[in-house]
């Protein structure tokens, strides 16, 4: 009888020792709640993503790259890359998509589940979404429309063979679609499309914003002039758009754009 009880209180013995120099893993049981960063830019436009550098935890973009900045004594920035192509050439107005990834570094917080634009703040940028991924936080955001001034159409001249189309062509990079146009006959600028004196005429044009919030970034480009075309008197408008040899003009006058030339056309 004493064997078996020194036999149990052997076994309780062995499972004390065994247990002691075990450790519990514990959750955390606090969760963080909201996350500030801010984005600091050096972008400019004609600069390419793939050439643009991303300083962690720094206040002072890099030429040509930006900067971010928000790690706290909860958590960390990790890393950050562009989601955007990295042979994009950025443009008046584009907005550059980059993630940002954030680590736990006090164990006794956590992220929670959800995060939306209520609890994440990127100054510098517009928030799109945030998800976990392995106790982490993957932040994406777009970057405010960059600055800068249109690219001026690439030319401006008159046909040589059709008898008063004028033509400019659209920029590579930084157009808008939208183009301001003056039509000028020596010094004076032409206020309606016929022209109704014999004479020299010109038109110069110019890239300007195409809506309103285009306007808060994007300056107009340098105009780009045409050279100069005579215009005969049997070749004016008599202003109800016939010509003095009593033909019709063209009931098509004024400016036209076809695929991605404008034309002018004379009444």
């Amino acid at each position: 009888m004493t064997k078996k009880r020194f036999a149990v209180w052997g076994l309780i013995l062995a499972l004390c020792t065994g247990t002691a120099g075990m450790t519990t893993a514990y959750a955390a049981d606090k969760t963080i709640s909201s996350v500030k960063l801010q984005i600091y830019t050096d972008l400019e436009v004609g600069d390419r993503i793939g050439d643009a550098s991303i300083d962690i935890d720094s206040t002072t973009a890099p030429g040509g790259g930006i900067a971010i900045s928000g790690s706290t004594d909860r958590y960390q920035i990790k890393e950050a890359d562009w989601t955007t192509s990295s042979s994009k050439e950025i443009s008046v107005g584009y907005q550059p998509e980059l993630k940002i990834l954030l680590e736990v570094t006090d164990s006794d917080y956590a992220f929670k589940g959800t995060y939306r634009s209520s609890n994440v703040t990127v100054k510098g940028a517009e928030f799109i979404s945030a998800s976990k991924s392995s106790g982490d936080l993957v932040i994406k955001a777009k970057l405010k429309p960059i600055k800068g001034t249109f690219e001026a159409p690439e030319d401006a001249y008159w046909k040589d063979n059709a008898k008063g189309t004028a033509k400019w062509e659209e920029p590579d990079n930084g157009g808008t679609g939208q183009y301001e146009v003056e039509l000028r006959k020596g010094s004076s600028k032409i206020h309606t499309v016929d022209m109704t004196q014999a004479g020299t005429y010109k038109f110069r044009v110019r890239t300007i914003a195409k809506t309103s919030k285009q306007d808060d970034y994007g300056k107009s480009s340098e105009w780009v002039e045409s050279d100069e075309i005579y215009l005969a008197k049997e070749d004016v408008s008599d202003g109800s758009g016939r010509n003095d040899s009593g033909t019709s003009g063209n009931t098509n006058a004024g400016w036209r754009k076809y695929g991605n030339t404008w034309y002018y056309y004379y009444p």
